[in-house]
């Protein structure tokens, strides 16, 4: 179960390969810096948050949003409820997008560390699911890279209906992306370092770094589990 190292295309950390699990180290690292207590969904909305410049308005109908991309195995959870009630949101439309472990997000020019590469018509890391009886959500990705200005995020909507009732990041504790993106490849292999921990993200401090918006993290047999508690108005 180690993670190997793949070819980069154009030097720019491009990888295409199987999503691999994590190596024992990384499993390790996770069950030692990466738990946080999880904190009980409060009957009140969750806080908007920036949608950013990368979002589809377009149903990639998928639980495994992949597509082969190289990194951590991750297990994405949500679990949307209602802010006055914290009843549980059946049907709630979740839609979830992220960089790849080079910094890129599909659908757009401009990518990379030189933004010198196209990523347009592909689908990598963006998937849509609708909430069941008990307002859950899963999607299976691999952990989210981070690029310039910005810490590791994964981007969030939520729709009650036709209507956009929650725009969110989630973010991760950063001795965990420390530790990702400086030891296991190919996050570690890029030829830059990341200029922005979670202290410094300029999104991140706009809602306060309330711990409602890190996921808790924890370790399967062979993935990592990010899971979260959304609240919004229904």
């Amino acid at each position: 179960m180690r993670l190997t190292r793949r070819q980069t295309i154009a030097g720019l950390g491009l990888a295409f390969c199987a999503v691999k699990t994590p190596p024992v180290e990384a499993r390790f690292a996770v069950s030692r810096i990466a738990r946080l207590p999880q904190k009980p969904p409060a009957c009140a909305p969750f806080d908007q948050s920036a949608e950013g410049p990368f979002y589809i308005d377009q149903a990639f109908d998928r639980t495994n949003i992949s597509e082969g991309r190289s990194g951590l195995a991750l297990a994405l959870r949500l679990r949307i409820v209602a802010a006055d009630t914290c009843a549980p949101l059946e049907g709630a439309r979740v839609d979830v997008w992220h960089a790849d472990a080079a910094g890129c997000y599909s659908g757009f020019q401009g990518q990379g560390d030189e933004r010198a590469v196209s990523t347009v018509g592909e689908t990598f890391l963006r998937g849509t699911q609708l909430a069941d009886s008990d307002g859950r959500v899963g999607f299976l990705s691999i952990y989210p890279g981070w690029y310039a200005g910005r810490t590791a995020h994964i981007h969030f909507k939520v729709f009650v209906g036709n209507r956009a009732r929650g725009v969110g990041q989630i973010y991760f504790p950063d001795d965990l992306n420390r530790f990702v993106f400086t030891t296991v490849a190919p996050y570690s292999t890029r030829s830059r370092r990341r200029d922005t921990l979670n202290r410094d993200d300029f999104v991140l401090a706009s809602s306060g770094h309330g711990r409602e918006f890190f996921a808790d993290v924890q370790m399967a047999d062979d993935h990592m589990v990010a899971a979260l508690t959304i609240n919004v108005e229904s």
